[in-house]
Parts: C-alpha cells; sequence; structure tokens
C-alpha cells in the first residue's frame, strides 16, 4: 500500500506546483517547492521524508491563503460601498 501513497505525493506535487507556478494566487517559489517534493516523493529513501515535507507545505499554503482572505475582508469592509 505504500507505492500508491508514493503516487499520490508524486502526482499531487507536480499537480500543485504546477498550478502554483502558472498561477498568481501564491508565491512562485511556493510551486517550485512543491514541483521538488513531489520528484523527491518518488526517490526510495525519501519518500516518506518527502511525505511529511508536504504536510509542512500545506501548513504553509493554508496559513498564507488565510491570512490574504483576512486581508481581503477588512479590506472590503472599510470602504463602503458608494450610495446610488
Amino acid at each position: 500500500m505504500f507505492l500508491p501513497l508514493i503516487a499520490g505525493g508524486f502526482f499531487f506535487g507536480l499537480g500543485s506546483g504546477i498550478a502554483v507556478v502558472r498561477g498568481a494566487a501564491l508565491p512562485k517559489w511556493l510551486g517550485w517547492v512543491a514541483i521538488v517534493i513531489g520528484i523527491a516523493a518518488i526517490v526510495p529513501p525519501a519518500s516518506f521524508p518527502a511525505l511529511l515535507a508536504f504536510a509542512l507545505w500545506s501548513l504553509i499554503v493554508s496559513i498564507i491563503v488565510f491570512m490574504r482572505l483576512g486581508s481581503s475582508e477588512k479590506a472590503s469592509t472599510a470602504v463602503p460601498a458608494p450610495a446610488t
């Protein structure tokens, strides 16, 4: 059952990394880190540490998204809408 876990880590890393690099919502370095971790997931001695690195990567990305979501809510409520 370890092989499907490794394959999932590989495809998750490549997929999310390419999406981040091509998009503009997150910093590009996060995408490159995800791609490197995804490739490391298929190397046998680095498979388990790479999967742990994905957990840390996911935590960092979720904090960045949460911080941006909080700042956009503050910005939208700070300026009242013009009356029509």
